[in-house]
């Protein structure tokens, strides 16, 4: 057991190390807030144009796109199944390495923003995504996995799981139990169900949380001495909790740096901003400056929010068929979502795996 736990720590290791250089596709959530209008903020002017409104003390986040956004991340995070319903008896012992192709939107505005994926520096819209590179998502998102199952007394099953998103410093632990009430008979089905939990961390403004629960029906068929193929189907209820981590809607503006505004002037200021600009490079007086810097802080102090917790569930059928010669074993899945909740009616995914069961 002591090699499997080491082989699966050194594959993570090198699916986290291949990308640590490419981690373009991280998450910028400070940019998903609206404007006075109520519309998506595109980037423009953050201590005028977004916040300048009396009436608007706070940056508002746009729920709507973050439960969206959530949503999918959290089925590209959720529990792969990739095993049919029975058990591996008391004695067994599973090790996979599993990869996953998970479907999203990438056109809608949660995941290109309101600049439709083009960023623009000089432009109207300054928002080109809400990931860090600024560029338009990739329509797939990509896991790589360890799983480790051990078998127990009774019919039961204990495993464990470690995901990697790639090109993002996102990852996840999971732990699972199953139960086959149904195993073993020769004309009837194996039947099972399987406890799960997902914690994922590592990105900089999502709280991310899954569990659920799964039923799972499955047929084996031998092939020869050695060789066996186990189709399976089943259902799975999915629950996630998305939240956020306090975020700062102007990352990178700090005050005295930002573009001096008419609105941010000493309230005994009588000139112009121009005037304000030409006497700040020249060397104003140094409680004018204070007095400017002093406003611009306090601007800045109210630029920070967060999203409110959100609880979405998915409904998820699975297919698959297991391949196995001796110890070896290849498995293929198929997953289907719905979540009407999130406005994402449907989602896909698809797995594979590769793995020693002894």
């Amino acid at each position: 057991m002591s090699r499997s736990v080491a082989l699966a720590t050194a594959v993570l290791v090198v699916l986290a190390s291949g990308s640590a250089g490419a981690l373009s596709h991280d998450l910028d959530l400070s940019r998903m807030v609206l404007d006075t209008g109520g519309s998506p903020w595109n980037g423009v002017d953050p201590y005028n144009a977004l916040f300048n409104n009396a009436d608007q003390n706070n940056p508002i986040p746009n729920q709507g796109f973050f439960k969206s956004l959530a949503t999918e991340l959290g089925l590209a995070f959720a529990p792969k199944f990739l095993a049919p319903a029975e058990t591996l008896g008391h004695l067994g012992f599973d090790i996979g390495i599993e990869w996953s192709l998970t479907g999203i939107n990438p056109d809608e505005q949660y995941w290109a923003g309101p600049c439709g994926g083009q960023s623009s520096t000089t432009g109207s819209c300054r928002v080109g995504s809400y990931i860090e590179d600024d560029a338009k998502p990739k329509p797939i998102l990509t896991t790589g996995q360890v799983h480790i199952r051990k078998g127990l007394p009774f019919s039961f099953e204990l495993g464990g799981t470690a995901t990697y998103l790639l090109y993002t410093e996102m990852a996840a632990v999971g732990i699972e139990l199953k139960w086959a009430f149904n195993e073993g008979f020769k004309y009837i089905p194996d039947l099972a169900v399987r406890g799960s939990g997902t914690r994922v961390f590592g990105s900089k403004g999502l709280d991310l949380t899954l569990g659920g629960f799964d039923i799972s029906l499955s047929k084996g068929f031998g092939v020869g001495d050695t060789v066996s193929l186990t189709p399976y189907a089943g259902y799975n209820f999915l629950y996630m909790r998305a939240a956020s981590y306090v975020l700062d809607a102007t990352p990178g503006v700090s005050p005295g740096t930002v573009q001096l505004s008419r609105s941010v002037l000493p309230p005994d200021y009588n000139g112009t901003l121009a005037d304000w600009q030409t006497a700040w490079d020249g060397g104003i007086d140094d409680t004018e400056k204070a007095a400017h810097l002093s406003a611009l802080r306090r601007r800045e102090d109210r630029m920070y929010f967060s999203f409110n917790a959100e609880s979405i569930i998915a409904h998820r059928q699975f297919f698959g068929l297991r391949f196995k010669a001796h110890i070896l074993e290849l498995v293929a899945e198929v997953v289907f979502a719905e979540v009407p909740d999130a406005n994402l009616d449907f989602g896909w995914q698809f797995s594979t795996k590769l793995g020693l069961d002894f």
